[in-house]
């Protein structure tokens, strides 16, 4: 069972990035529901394995690795 879209946002706020917005694009460029979910559950797990990040870098990795799976996954 995946987890909920609010489940997963809550992640992202306990993990202090908001990575919602990620999750939108990916779906807007074909990526499942289903991978979209597991991406942003291996993003939350990037930010809280690395609380020294900083947000900017976190969201341009986060951006990156986002077009890299929809480029993977929308053939």
């Amino acid at each position: 069972m995946t987890r909920s879209l609010s489940s997963i946002s809550q992640l992202m706020y306990k993990a202090g990035i908001d990575l919602e917005a990620f999750y939108m694009f990916a779906i807007a460029l074909g990526v499942s529901e289903d991978r979209a979910e597991r991406f942003l559950e291996e993003e939350v797990k990037v930010v809280q394995q690395n609380p020294h990040l900083r947000y900017e870098d976190a969201v341009e990795k986060a951006r990156k690795r986002v077009l890299e799976l929809a480029t993977r996954h929308s053939t």
